[in-house]
């Protein structure tokens, strides 16, 4: 029964399910609890564990909390030495109907994710070079927000809801135009 323990533990996809769930304590918990069942003496299988408690560690609460969120997109955010990023790198090759974005990072440019809050449905958003933030929900309304995702400003509410519905490359445009005038 304890062979078990590597192919649930550090299978991206259990996690994924788990961390719906329950959220990310339970797992950290498994793996304190458990270690010694997952790795055994195996020093690879110690490294695997590291990266997956890691992952968990940055990730497991927006997996939980955003359950639509793909644990596969996620895996492919981190770095491509990762353990986790290469298991999510095999089963997105697997999925040749899925879109997937692969991020180009290396150990020393790997950024912290944030993640904003919002009460709307998003239906566009663009980043400045500045590090702000565009965003443009259903009621016609366009925010702007800092890089700590504070809210600085309503840029517009005369934007009618069928307006909102362009596509993100015209309200991209949109966005850089009002970019320019008030910043």
């Amino acid at each position: 029964m304890w062979y078990e323990f590597p192919k649930l533990y550090l299978d991206l996809e259990f996690i994924g399910a788990k961390l719906k769930v329950t959220g990310p304590l339970h797992i950290l918990v498994d793996y304190r609890k458990y270690s010694a069942f997952i790795v055994g003496d195996d020093e690879h299988l110690t490294s695997v564990l590291q990266d997956f408690e890691q992952f968990v560690q940055s990730r497991g609460l927006d997996l939980h909390k955003y359950q639509n969120t793909d644990i596969v997109q996620c895996g492919l955010q981190e770095h491509r030495n990762s353990h986790v990023y290469k298991k999510a790198l095999k089963i997105a090759k697997e999925r040749p109907n899925k879109l997937y974005l692969e991020f180009l990072l290396d150990e020393d440019n790997i950024s912290q994710p944030y993640t904003l809050s919002l009460k709307e449905e998003v239906f566009a958003a663009c980043f400045t070079a500045k590090n702000k933030i565009l965003a443009s929900n259903g009621n016609g309304t366009i925010n702007l927000w800092d890089r700590e995702f504070a809210h600085i400003s309503t840029l517009s509410q005369a934007i009618d809801k069928e307006s909102c519905a362009w596509s993100c490359l015209q309200m991209e445009h949109y966005f850089c135009l009002v970019l320019k005038m008030l910043l």
